[in-house]
């Protein structure tokens, strides 16, 4: 996925999701967010900036994942969404990446809609001045991992247990926020270049590629 203005709405990010397109639904002017040519938006968590496909199924009961995306965060210290597909309404929990308000960058999973499994790297993370690489993994055998800049950290179960397969969400994906049906947790900062990848959890050396293939 690449957030960037292309002249409407609609960012780069085409087909990625259930078919459809993601799409710019915040407050903040147009102009404002992108700068032509980039591929990053500037969304501001007081207008609720984000962005959101159609709803639509992901994971489909996969046992890996792998999400990531380039951020530059603006401001800290608050619940701030990256990616998710998560609707807590009619216990549609699929998953999330995010910093939480303590500035640690945690993957959410849920097994089946309703429970939460949470994977909470150790160390903190509190640079508002430059880009970070943040890559979030789960298998079976490696369960949720979180790396950081190309550096694996150390990762825990902090909530629940691991779960046996993910569950296959029917909602729409947010860039950005939290909780489709009312948005929550705002990111706060650029969104760069970032995606996912149901059915595969990255090795440490694919990790390395996508990192250096995106570092631009």
């Amino acid at each position: 996925f690449r957030t960037g203005f292309n002249g409407t709405k609609q960012s780069t990010v085409v087909n990625a999701f259930g078919g459809g397109n993601v799409i710019f639904a915040g407050g903040t002017a147009l102009s404002t967010v992108f700068t032509t040519g980039l591929y990053q938006a500037d969304v501001e968590s007081g207008s609720s900036d984000r962005f959101a496909s159609a709803p639509g199924t992901l994971n489909n009961g996969t046992t890996n994942f792998t999400v990531f995306a380039w951020v530059k965060v603006e401001s800290i210290g608050t619940a701030r969404t990256i990616m998710s597909q998560w609707e807590t309404a009619s216990n549609r929990r699929g998953f999330q990446l995010r910093i939480t308000a303590a500035n640690q960058i945690e993957l959410v999973l849920s097994a089946n809609g309703t429970l939460q499994t949470v994977y909470t790297m150790t160390s903190t993370f509190t640079d508002t001045t430059a880009w970070h690489f943040i890559c979030a993994t789960y298998d079976l055998t490696n369960r949720g991992q979180v790396s950081l800049d190309n550096v694996a950290q150390t990762t825990t179960l902090t909530t629940g247990t691991n779960p046996a397969q993910i569950n296959s969400s029917p909602v729409s994906l947010l860039v950005g926020a939290n909780v489709p049906l009312v948005p929550t947790a705002f990111f706060d900062g650029l969104i760069g270049i970032c995606g996912l990848a149901t059915g595969t959890s990255l090795s440490a050396a694919s990790i390395s590629t996508l990192y250096n293939t995106t570092n631009s």
